[in-house]
């Protein structure tokens, strides 16, 4: 009977270590659009990108001249209401794909003439631990279900203090037409002074979850753990010469990141329609 005990014991423990072993490489169950708790800190563009200029070609569009526009009809690099150029600009064009040219123009890998359209937000991130609405237990639930990863392997090597996210919206303006829809984010060190400056590092951290594409359905998620970036696309086509005409649909950027180091998370969602541009709508929150 004793025997029988221990074995039984032995079996659960083992089944038990099995679960968690699972759970360490399932993708987190976050669904799609939920964001929720306190807002957390923007910071200004001025502050987290680089100044005009620091990139030819680059052009800068508001709002209100999308309006005026009714949609891309040029080719180019536009910045949406901003004020700087995000700083992890020209790397995201070469991993697309895409090439900027002095004068303004821009093409796609296969030439043709393209309109990319560039939202970027960077936030402050606070101490999982320093309060906030989320508890010991649901960091715990989060830690083995989403990212069961060490303390060693989090907040490396910097604690996870900002956050960066890019928003692309990338239009074939030729015969045939197509929309691209991509979402990078990136986890970031403060820097000494604990701002998140331009030059604010890099740093991995327990999970980083990203999603793209047109609500509510077509939408694409990829997710990382132990990593400080992640990115994701998804690519509506709309065919050739008349059927390519008419209007664009709203456009979905989803970021969900956790830290196991402290509890530190954030969860961010924005949506956009050049169709009938409005203000990127959307933040993000703790």
């Amino acid at each position: 009977m004793h025997r029988v005990l221990v074995g039984s014991v032995t079996i659960a423990v083992t089944l038990l270590a099995i679960s968690f072993a699972i759970a360490a490489t399932t993708s987190p169950n976050v669904p799609d659009s939920q964001v929720g708790g306190p807002s957390s800190q923007e910071v200004p563009a001025k502050e987290a990108g680089l100044p005009k200029g620091s990139v030819p070609g680059v052009k800068f569009i508001t709002t209100a001249e999308m309006k005026k526009t009714q949609g891309p009809k040029e080719t180019g690099v536009f910045i949406v209401d901003s004020d700087a150029i995000p700083r992890s600009l020209q790397a995201n064009l070469k991993k697309g794909g895409y090439t900027l040219q002095a004068d303004g123009k821009a093409y796609d890998a296969k030439g043709t003439p393209v309109a990319v359209f560039v939202h970027s937000e960077t936030f402050r991130v606070a101490s999982g631990k320093s309060g906030g609405t989320t508890s010991p237990l649901d960091r715990f639930a989060e830690a083995i279900g989403d990212a069961a990863v060490s303390k060693a392997q989090a907040g490396v090597p910097f604690p996870f203090r900002c956050e960066t996210l890019d928003l692309f919206a990338v239009f074939d303006t030729g015969f045939c037409r197509y929309q691209r829809v991509h979402t990078f984010a990136e986890a970031n060190g403060a820097l000494g002074d604990g701002s998140c400056g331009a030059a604010r590092p890099a740093t991995s951290i327990s999970i980083i979850s990203v999603r793209a594409g047109f609500p509510t359905r077509d939408i694409t998620r990829s997710t990382c753990p132990n990593c400080s970036q992640r990115e994701v696309s998804r690519e509506k086509h709309y065919g050739c010469w008349w059927p390519a005409i008419g209007g664009t649909p709203t456009m979905r950027h989803q970021v969900n990141m956790f830290d196991a180091a402290d509890g530190t998370r954030l969860d961010c969602r924005f949506d956009w329609n050049l169709s009938n541009p409005s203000a990127v709508t959307g933040g993000c929150t703790r």
